[in-house]
């Protein structure tokens, strides 16, 4: 290695960087944290429509790598619940994805999970692994993005907007 080429711990820093981010991704994505009995629940599953989407900010704006997913906000239409319990109409929740959803898409299926600010996670399900019913009082789930003292996920939501814009 050249002196001044410190291309190779760059990659390292990288590697490492993206595995680190990756495994506290996979985590989130499971709507649980450590020690949860409930790892891959759902509290709801419904047929419903995107109508709203802003992309939120990178967890961290240090990070120099390449992110292929990250938190969005998502408002969803709920044209019919298939199980669990919650109402119909617009809801604002989290997902963790890469890009927007389109909207041509029409009504889709979508697994929810409780989080602890007070909305919904959007459950990833990949490969059509279809999780259980979370078990009757099972706490929420983390949230996929957690203000910092004195904001709230509306501030986070507005500041985003801001930045990034939104779509349907």
């Amino acid at each position: 290695m050249k002196p001044g080429n410190d291309m190779p711990m760059k990659r390292a820093r990288i590697v490492a960087g993206v595995a680190a981010f990756a495994a506290a991704g996979c985590a989130a994505l499971t709507g649980a944290g450590p020690g949860s009995s409930a790892r891959d629940c759902f509290d709801a599953l419904v047929l419903a429509e995107v109508v709203g989407q802003v992309p939120g900010d990178f967890p961290d704006p240090e990070y120099n790598g390449h992110v292929m997913s990250w938190p969005y906000f998502i408002d969803l239409r709920i044209e019919r619940v298939v199980a669990g319990q919650i109402a119909t109409g617009d809801i604002a929740a989290l997902s963790v994805q890469h890009s927007y959803w389109r909207d041509d898409l029409g009504t889709r299926k979508w697994w929810l999970r409780r989080n602890a600010q007070g909305t919904y996670n959007v459950l990833r399900i990949e490969g059509g692994a279809r999780p259980g019913m979370c078990p009757a009082g099972e706490g929420p789930a983390p949230a996929y993005l957690t203000p910092g003292p004195g904001q709230t996920l509306d501030d986070l939501r507005k500041a985003a907007e801001q930045r990034h814009g939104s779509r349907p």
